[in-house]
């Protein structure tokens, strides 16, 4: 008796073939994806995580020096250096008609700000405080601050 093995094993064998080599380029096609995927991902929230903190140092220092309503001569140096790395140093220059207090660099996390602290007054009783915080997004050296977050309160004085 003839075995019936003939044409039709290699035409599977080779229809798997193949099928083996669709399925392994899909799957590379897919991990490439993936890695692709994470990658940016990994990179977005790097950046979030910077514009985050960015805020919570523009808050902080906003807070703290309407908590001393608002005065010209306040120093966040001596004021919040217990809580966290603060120093004088540069800045974004301050908004148009805002009288600028002074320029620091803050310290979290290994990346750091650099806050304007200015004022301006809109009344005998009214005054705005702005800080504007930027920092390097994409690093270099020397960094350029190449993002910038702003905040203003007002404080009524006394």
């Amino acid at each position: 008796m003839k075995s019936k093995r003939g044409t039709g094993d290699r035409r599977l064998h080779a229809a798997t073939l193949v099928e083996l080599i669709i399925s392994l380029s899909a799957l590379a096609v897919i991990v490439l994806g993936h890695s692709i995927v994470s990658y940016h991902a990994k990179l977005d929230i790097g950046s979030s995580v910077k514009q985050s903190t960015a805020a919570m140092v523009a808050l902080l220092l906003c807070e703290s020096w309407a908590g001393a309503d608002g005065a010209v001569t306040y120093d966040p140096v001596s004021d919040l250096a217990s809580g966290f790395t603060i120093s004088g140093g540069s800045g974004p220059s301050a908004p148009a008609g805002f009288t600028s207090l002074g320029s620091y660099f803050v310290a979290v996390d290994g990346t750091c700000y650099h806050a304007t602290l200015s004022s301006k007054a809109l009344a005998s009783t009214l005054r705005a405080l702005n800080v504007s915080v930027a920092w390097s997004d994409r690093g270099g050296d020397p960094p350029t601050l190449d993002k910038e977050f702003c905040l203003t309160t007002y404080v009524l004085l006394d």
